[in-house]
């Protein structure tokens, strides 16, 4: 069993020292990147030369041996956000452009699990100075939870970070998109003819279903906003209902405006006619030819 684990820790501080080496490759390398809260970079965005396409390959294939390798010692514990996911090698794009843009990441989580964690919460500051107004607060948010029926859904949307999006086209398929992981995408250049470019930052707003929900007045979660998930899925029927409404109002409008434009049509050209048929009529008023 030892010398399992002595193996185990073995491949473990070779990876570590291969994954550091092929981040630092990787980031000098980059066309972009992104930053970490520590302002540190990672998220390498790479154009490969062909000249260097198999070497990647390769250290890409290396780094999945070690993956498998690292996951036959789950005693370990070893954090698989170290080699999960591993690096991306795309082949056939010939326009790729990066874009920064705002991520949220979300959570399910119970009634209950609220409530034991709000408790805990007043349990560490409990007995500190100048906490009463903040403990009253707590109790006030324990009670509100508490009023919601038992075992009720909330979801925990947390915002404050950014991600990285690729999107490319190859020659058969257009804006393909990928998210850049901690530990990079790779891109072959050998087809890449209209090149890589950045994007400037996200701005745009998008109208989302939270749009229409009030979150509870939670202060629990750290930068992070709590709904009740029925009402999310009360918001998103209300809302495919308006598009659905909405749809057919505009199917309506629209043959209306055609029927109009058809009748129009008709009134015209039944105009011209008419108007062809008095001609003729002052022409030959007893409708008789001249022989």
């Amino acid at each position: 069993m030892n010398d399992y684990i002595k193996k185990g820790e073995q491949v473990y501080k070779e990876f570590i020292e291969f994954r550091d080496s092929f981040l630092n490759k990787a980031l000098a390398e980059a066309a972009t990147y992104g930053t970490n809260m520590y302002g540190q970079k990672f998220r390498p965005v790479v154009i490969v030369p062909e000249r260097q396409a198999t070497r990647w390959q390769e250290m890409i294939q290396q780094w999945n041996d070690y993956a498998d390798e690292l996951r036959k010692y789950p005693e370990l514990n070893i954090p698989k956000s170290l080699y999960e996911p591993a690096p991306k090698f795309i082949m056939g794009a010939n326009r790729i452009r990066a874009n920064v843009v705002p991520a949220v990441n979300a959570m399910k989580v119970t009634r209950e699990k609220v409530i034991k964690e709000i408790q805990n919460m007043i349990d560490r500051v409990k007995g500190s100075e100048d906490t009463k107004e903040f403990i009253s607060s707590l109790n006030h948010q324990i009670e509100l939870v508490s009023a919601l029926p038992e075992k009720t859904q909330l979801r925990v949307r947390r915002g404050g970070y950014e991600d990285l999006i690729c999107t490319y086209n190859t020659a058969t398929e257009k804006k393909l998109m990928e998210r850049v992981t901690a530990h990079g995408i790779f891109f072959d250049d050998r087809v890449l003819r209209y090149g890589f470019s950045l994007g400037s930052n996200y701005e745009t707003a998008r109208t989302s279903v939270y749009d229409f929900v009030d979150p509870l007045p939670l202060t629990i979660y750290k930068n992070a906003k709590v709904y009740v998930i029925s009402d999310i899925e009360k918001a998103q029927l209300a809302l495919k209902n308006e598009r659905q409404t909405n749809e057919e109002q505009r199917k309506r409008d629209y043959w209306a405006r055609a029927n109009e434009k058809r009748r129009a049509k008709l009134r015209k050209e039944k105009a011209l006619t008419d108007g062809a048929q008095n001609a003729a009529g002052e022409q030959n008023p007893a409708g008789n030819n001249d022989e």
